[in-house]
């Protein structure tokens, strides 16, 4: 689950970028301002969210329903606040159900995550 653009580090604009490598983000986030500028009438579109946390907002209230469950990557593992954390709206609004890395490993084990999922 998730997406390649995850872990995607891409500051900067479509077609210029500070870092070398973002060529699918370009064409992803370009795709998105031609859709947002041609739906709201508009010149100019901005479809970068402010930070990763209003990022996650945004796929909560369009996925999820209050009290649905998801699963998150544990905090002490090295998730993020809202990956589930009680002081975070993830974790007040939603049902959280969390994974996390092997002690001895270091790695996630999917195995275990299918079994919780």
């Amino acid at each position: 689950a998730g997406s390649v653009l995850t872990n995607k580090y891409a500051e900067g604009y479509p077609g210029k970028r500070y870092y070398g490598g973002c060529e699918v983000v370009d064409e992803v986030e370009q795709i998105a301002i031609d859709r947002a500028k041609a739906l709201f009438g508009a010149e100019y579109a901005n479809v970068q969210p402010h930070s990763g946390s209003q990022a996650n907002t945004a796929v909560f209230a369009a996925c999820l329903k209050p009290g649905d469950k998801f699963l998150g990557f544990d905090l002490s593992h090295g998730g993020h606040l809202t990956h589930g954390s009680p002081v975070n709206f993830s974790g007040r609004l939603y049902n959280p159900v969390f994974y996390g890395v092997d002690k001895e490993t270091g790695r996630i084990d999917y195995d275990k995550v299918e079994e919780i999922a």
